[in-house]
Order: C-alpha cells, then sequence, then structure tokens
C-alpha cells in the first residue's frame, strides 16, 4: 500500500456515554481518531428493506496500524458513514485494514421510480388502463 494514496480524511467513532448538564446519562457517537485513510470499494448490492430500495457497498479501508480499534465502532467520512465488520493488522507493514459496510439509501436516476412505491404502482396502472382502452376501441 502506497501512503500516498491515503487521500481521505475519516474519523474512527466509538459509541461512548457521556453526562449531560442535568447530569443524565447520555450516548453518543465520539470521535476517537482521526487518520487518513484510503478507501476502497469491495462490492455492492441492492435489494428491498423495509419497502425501499436500498444499497449495500462494502469496502476496504487502509489505515496506519493503530491498536484500540474494534468492530464495535464506526467510520465517518464527511456524511458517508461506515460500519467496522472486521479489522484485519499486520503490524510487520504497519498498515491496517478495515472492512467496512455503508449502507445508503438508493433513488434511480428514472423520474418514475422516484415516487413512492404506491404511486409508481398508480403510475403503471394507469398507462395499463390507457392500453386497454384503446385496445378495446380499435376492436
Amino acid at each position: 500500500m502506497q501512503v500516498g494514496r491515503m487521500r481521505y480524511r475519516i474519523e474512527i467513532q466509538d459509541y461512548k456515554s457521556t453526562q449531560d448538564a442535568d447530569g443524565f446519562e447520555t450516548r453518543e457517537w465520539m470521535t476517537v481518531h482521526t487518520v487518513w485513510a484510503d478507501i476502497a470499494p469491495v462490492s455492492g448490492k441492492e435489494y428491498m428493506a423495509s419497502n425501499r430500495e436500498t444499497a449495500e457497498i462494502t469496502n476496504k479501508i487502509y489505515i496506519r496500524f493503530r491498536s484500540g480499534i474494534k468492530s464495535t465502532m464506526r467510520i465517518k467520512h464527511g456524511d458517508r458513514i461506515f460500519e467496522i465488520e472486521s479489522v484485519l493488522g499486520d503490524k510487520r507493514s504497519g498498515m491496517l485494514t478495515i472492512m467496512a459496510r455503508e449502507v445508503a439509501r438508493w433513488q434511480r436516476r428514472h423520474s418514475n421510480c422516484r415516487k413512492k412505491p404506491y404511486e409508481r404502482w398508480k403510475h403503471w396502472a394507469a398507462i395499463m388502463m390507457q392500453s386497454q382502452v384503446r385496445y378495446w376501441k380499435k376492436g
């Protein structure tokens, strides 16, 4: 791995509990480390979850070796969030390979597909009705 390829500034975050001004305990994502990294997509898939189209991308994230990174943490790069699946460390090469999954809502570029599912069905049904009306008028 060439160090020059590490051009992304990422935040490694952990889910920690803190106390607010009133003394109540709150849990939130806190930035533990801010490092340079290289993000390389490995695979992706699209599926329906909770009646929404969803895309899931698996990435390899390379950083310099750092101890204490666990699979319960997450990585943030701008507005992208990566859930850490596994951490593969190699002290000899000084590199850490993190397999992370990015889940994002996905919308197709086609204008009809941006509609909600029931609106898509209504659109499709209207087209089918128009074609049936044309068919019956011809006969």
